[in-house]
């Protein structure tokens, strides 16, 4: 058994860097000579985690069949370095019933993006999420993830003031960082927004993760944008982004009327790479859904939208006030018992 679940690891690691189910089958028997047989039944075996992350009910997701190229996502492995490390602080921080839910939610996402050895990565999606309900959790559960699976570079556009931004970097050096910082490279600090973090192709082609938090600022947008362009195509292609859009509804959509607002435009700036993915995260998607989708440079959630389920122990305005039920089911579930509380 300990053989085939080996097996089935390196078929994923042949899928994970941009190989064909078919591909990855024929290099078993190409590389390891393998019987033909037993690269066919790895395959299936693949394909049954696969399954396995694609079928789970929460969260909910709507997928452009057409644009999704296929999955590839197979769930953590016992190998795995990074999340496995987020995973662990997590349930010393929460209550352990709600990080299987993350483990969940992030394994989903992350299967909605194209692998990291993918020739192109042009990925666009959005989650939604109640507020105050785990949003941070949830994509820095998708970073480590996707760390673990060979992308490179993070880039989280945390709003527009300083204590934002100060906040999520305190967060994701705690619970994403920890005490593997040898294994990252923080481009941004408790105290500095992105200025100037050194040459990026030596950065870039390095072994470590790297990770910057940024304000979503014309400024230190374009000196992102600009490090960026420093870097050859080849460093770049070897180096796959994922830019998380935190409050993607602020600042972000573009409300220019003769020319692409500044922000909107430099986020496009930055996702012009041959590998990089965006996932904006918000609790009011209203705006992110209105954007223009035959532009495909704009930032339209062409690929996925994902659901977050609603934490059991959230309360939030609609638990506390109700609303319009869809029908009786919905109506008795919406009854509220505040026996218990001294009000």
């Amino acid at each position: 058994m300990a053989v085939q679940e080996e097996l089935v690891d390196t078929f994923a690691d042949f899928v994970v860097a941009g190989r064909t189910p078919e591909a990855a089958e024929a290099q078993l028997v190409k590389v390891f000579g393998l019987d033909a047989q037993l690269a066919r039944e790895a395959r299936i075996a693949w394909a049954t985690r696969v399954g396995r992350i694609r079928e789970l009910r929460d969260p909910r997701v709507i997928e452009d069949t057409d644009l999704n190229l296929g999955d590839w996502y197979a769930g953590p492995k016992d190998s795995d370095f990074f999340w496995p490390a987020v995973k662990g602080r997590l349930l010393q921080e929460l209550p352990e019933d709600a990080v299987p839910a993350i483990d969940h939610a992030s394994s989903r996402i992350l299967g909605l993006l194209r692998p990291a050895g993918a020739e192109s990565i042009k990925s666009r999606g959005l989650v939604l999420g109640f507020v105050q309900s785990g949003k941070t959790t949830n994509f820095m559960s998708l970073i480590s993830k996707a760390a673990d699976r060979g992308y490179k570079l993070f880039i989280v556009l945390s709003g527009t003031t300083d204590n934002l931004r100060q906040q999520t970097q305190s967060r994701i050096e705690e619970t994403l960082v920890g005490d593997e910082g040898a294994n990252w490279h923080l481009l941004t600090s408790l105290e500095g927004d992105f200025a100037n973090p050194g040459n990026a192709a030596n950065l870039l082609s390095q072994d470590h993760r790297l990770i910057a938090v940024v304000k979503k600022n014309p400024y230190r947008l374009r000196r992102l944008r600009d490090w960026l362009d420093s870097a050859s195509p080849a460093i770049l292609a070897g180096a796959p982004i994922l830019v998380i859009d935190d409050e993607a509804d602020n600042a972000s959509i573009d409300v220019g009327k003769d020319r692409v607002s500044r922000i909107n435009s430099l986020i496009r700036g930055i996702l012009k790479r041959p590998k990089a993915a965006y996932v904006a995260y918000t609790a009011t998607p209203f705006a992110n859904v209105l954007i223009d989708p035959s532009d495909l440079e704009d930032l339209y959630p062409r690929d996925f939208i994902v659901d977050l389920p609603r934490p059991d122990e959230y309360w939030g305005a609609e638990r506390i006030f109700g609303r319009t039920p869809v029908d009786e089911e919905e109506a008795r579930s919406q009854d509220l018992d505040l026996s218990g509380l001294d009000i």
